[in-house]
């Protein structure tokens, strides 16, 4: 189900839209009818998407844009607008959005557009986000089994910023708990929970049921999420005075079997959590559990093969203690074998690929996950063959070993690699040597990283870019973009066939069209008018041309500021409107002529009214005298 927030000022346009995108049953819509209201609503829910129209009262379509990505919000972002002026479709694409919908025609075939419009956004930014997110771990996960051999402690504070980090939240904890469940350890805090909590003494162990809500993780043995902290909860027991206080709160148990043996979590994130967040939270600290407990083994082996050390010393006092000492080691035996076994799994399961291949090149380890996605039935049909064999272009492995001579390592080398079929798969690289007890190298290791998705996402950018120039090229609007100097960095062809000039007698140059002396006074105020606070504005004047006629424009210019709040360029968008302002004219001078024409006419129709009543006032009269004398009349016709 994708979650839309679709805002237009007309009510009846918004229940149309809605009806026709949730008909199908994949889309979850929401109405406003002004962009505050939907800035309001954003602050509390969360949407896969919004569709907005341009011209609204108050804050129009673009604003409502800006407004969004302003706050750090790259949510898709799709105008859907019965306007389709040029300038509006640039103010779109340079503000953020996704994609710009024209309004008009068959309402199916429209909204149809617009769906699929919202798909591909929503789909795009899905697989961008997820793409981020299996780095994240990955790279999480590598740093655990990098960081084994120093402190736990600096191993675990780092899994608590990495479980901050990857939830967005801003505060978080990790707490052991005891074999009897009875008893939780904290053990590390976020940097900002330590920064932020004034507790004189903060308690280490914490029994079980001394503890409210956090506690609840281990009590029912589920994640337990609190989106609104400060609501009335039973299960609720305070926390110390200076605390940092807590508005959302996850936490999840971590188990081992069927015992939990940690407890993770986070708070204060500025969205609500839900199922992601649970999931991302559990794959790190399980991670993070498999990574103790192969440390806690090998600690256990060390300490083992010390105690089968001393025992073997004092082996002629006791052949009891002897066998018992061999009883140990074979419990650590076991041990080791449990601990490979975990790791093999580990290994085996691993979404991208980790590959070994020795000095020549041949491999000789890699991960089940490279079987789907090559094509193959079994790791027999990879092992022992080289490298190479796999690769679009086997030269590049030439380059990859210069590259990690030189730097040691490399990482996030794009190679095609071919599938059993013959075709080609993106994917990178990021390898490094390793070497024998003497230093020498004996061979490279890696991880193979598919980027089919992430190509995909790029080859749409490159469409979506060319499209534009497309749009712009076959516009009969004229559009350049020029240095404070007059310097042309760009014009299109409309441009050009207005001023009878070619692309390079412009492009380099400084170009500046004749303006009468009377409008160019008028144009140097209205290019100082325009400041950060006020970057965009539209002028209409006269201009000279080359053969000596003079015709009228209309332009709206913007400035491209620097960041130290120079002017860097213009980007201006004008047409002729010499016809138009002919025809003002010629309406201007007709209504003043009509003007004259009324005046005349009343004075006319004031006389004409006078007349007429001075001959009623006659009639009168006469009336009057033949009745007072008595005296009849009558008219005939011939």
């Amino acid at each position: 189900m994708i979650s839309v927030l679709y805002v237009d000022d007309e009510p009846g346009l918004l229940e149309i839209g809605r009806i026709f995108l949730e008909r199908g049953g994949q889309f979850s819509v929401d109405i406003v009818t002004s962009a505050p209201a939907a800035l309001t609503l954003l602050t509390t829910k969360n949407y896969d998407a919004i569709v907005s129209d341009y011209q609204m009262p108050g804050m129009d379509g673009i604003e409502f844009l800006k407004n969004v990505r302003n706050s750090g919000n790259t949510i898709p972002f799709i105008l859907f607008t019965g306007r389709g002026r040029e300038e509006i479709v640039i103010q779109a694409i340079n503000s953020g959005a996704d994609f710009y919908l024209q309004k008009g025609g068959e309402p199916v075939a429209q909204f149809a557009e617009l769906t699929h419009k919202i798909k591909i956004a929503v789909e795009r930014k899905r697989a961008d986000n997820a793409l981020k997110q299996n780095e994240y771990r990955l790279k999480t996960l590598v740093s655990f089994y990098q960081m084994t051999s120093g402190p736990l402690k600096d191993m675990m504070i780092f899994a608590v910023e990495q479980a901050v980090e990857i939830t967005a939240s801003s505060i978080g904890y990790l707490a052991f708990v005891s074999d009897d469940e009875s008893l939780l350890t904290m053990y590390a805090w976020s940097s900002l929970a330590m920064k932020e909590c004034y507790i004189c003494e903060k308690p280490i162990e914490y029994p079980l049921n001394t503890t409210g809500l956090w506690g609840e993780a281990v009590r029912q043995r589920r994640p337990i999420i609190t989106n609104d902290y400060a609501a009335e909860n039973p299960l609720k027991k305070g926390y110390p005075k200076g605390h940092v206080p807590i508005i959302r709160h996850m936490n999840i148990p971590v188990f081992d079997g069927t015992r939990i043996v940690m407890v993770a979590g986070v708070g204060n994130k500025t969205s609500d959590y839900d199922d992601v967040d649970v999931h991302e939270l559990s794959v790190l600290m399980n991670g993070l559990w498999n990574v103790i407990k192969e440390r806690r083994a090998e600690e256990e082996l060390v300490k083992r093969n010390e105690e089968l050390r001393v025992a073997y010393v004092q082996i002629a006092a006791s052949e009891e203690e002897l066998r018992s000492q061999y009883e140990q080691l074979a419990q650590s035996e076991r041990q080791i074998r449990e601990s490979e076994g975990k790791y093999r799994t580990l290994v085996e399961n691993v979404i991208d690929i980790i590959y070994r291949a020795d000095s020549e090149g041949t491999i000789i380890f890699v991960t089940p996950s490279i079987l789907p996605l090559i094509g193959y039935d079994n790791i027999d049909e990879i092992i022992g063959h080289p490298i190479t064999s796999f690769w679009a272009d086997p030269e590049k492995r030439d380059d990859l070993i210069a590259r990690m001579k030189e730097k040691g390592f490399v990482k996030d080398y794009e190679v095609i690699i071919l599938k059993r079929d013959g075709t080609g798969i993106p994917v990178s690289i990021s390898s490094h040597f390793y070497y024998d007890d003497t230093g020498r190298i004996v061979g490279v290791e890696g991880i193979i990283h598919d980027i089919t998705d992430r190509k995909k996402a790029e080859e749409e950018l490159r469409k979506s870019e060319e499209r534009y120039r497309n749009v712009v090229e076959d516009q009969s609007e004229f559009i350049s973009r020029f240095l404070p100097d007059g310097t042309h960095v760009f014009v299109n062809e409309a441009y050009c066939r207005y001023f009878g000039l070619k692309r390079e007698e412009i492009l380099g140059h400084r170009f500046r069209p004749k303006i009468p002396t009377d409008d160019q006074e008028r144009l140097k105020q209205f290019f100082a008018s325009l400041t950060p606070d006020h970057p965009v504005d539209n002028i209409e004047h006269r201009i000279i041309m080359p053969d000596g006629n003079i015709r009228w424009q209309r332009w709206s210019d913007r400035a491209i500021f620097a960041p130290s709040g120079t002017i860097a360029e213009y980007q201006s968008v004008g047409q002729d409107i010499t016809e138009r302002k002919l025809a003002e004219n010629q309406i201007r001078s007709a209504f003043e002529q009509l003007t004259a024409s009324e005046e005349e006419l009343k004075r006319q129709y004031d006389a004409l009214t006078e007349s007429e009543r001075a001959l009623r006032l006659s009639e009168n009269r006469l009336l009057m005298a033949q009745d007072i004398g008595h005296i009849g009349y009558w008219e005939y016709s011939f």
